[in-house]
């Protein structure tokens, strides 16, 4: 090859290179902005995270909250809630319009996966996007499925 060529060459792969790894500096620092605060003191003072105990009481008082299960279908199938203020919405799905316009602005919103992460991962953004009553269910449905006994758990009629 010619020396004309490979100059070419070099230029466009690293002005290719440059464009391929550049990222976008205002959702990076929005990024930085929401997660910097989630350091571990943080969370453990925070009213984000709720654990099983504090639902299985909601559940009995009959207090006014949605569970959105974020599981996906095949572990909804497994163990799923069955309560009548529950949404089944994985988190895959989660933020298309028509399922964001299913969840409530104007009541205590818990958001439950299998272990708490993808939960924590959706209040998160939730939180971005103007959802300021998200909480996340601390240590997942497993949690919950502990907690619940015949002792705490909510009478069926």
């Amino acid at each position: 090859m010619k020396k004309e060529k490979w100059g070419g060459v070099v230029l466009l792969t690293s002005l290719l290179g440059i464009d391929l790894s550049a990222y976008d500096a205002n959702l990076a620092q929005k990024f930085d902005e929401t997660f910097s605060q989630y350091s571990q003191t943080y969370l453990n003072n925070s009213k984000i995270l709720i654990d099983a105990n504090s639902i299985m009481k909601m559940l009995q008082k009959k207090e006014d909250f949605v569970l959105l299960d974020i599981r996906t279908p095949a572990e909804m199938s497994i163990v799923g809630l069955r309560t009548k203020n529950s949404i089944e919405i994985p988190f895959d799905q989660l933020f298309k319009k028509e399922n964001l316009d299913k969840l409530p602005k104007n009541k205590p919103l818990v958001i439950v996966c299998y272990s708490g992460s993808r939960a924590l991962q959706a209040a998160t953004s939730l939180e971005m996007l103007g959802f300021k009553n998200a909480k996340v269910l601390y240590g997942g449905i497993m949690a919950l499925v502990k907690s619940n006994s015949t002792k705490n758990a909510p009478a069926v009629k």
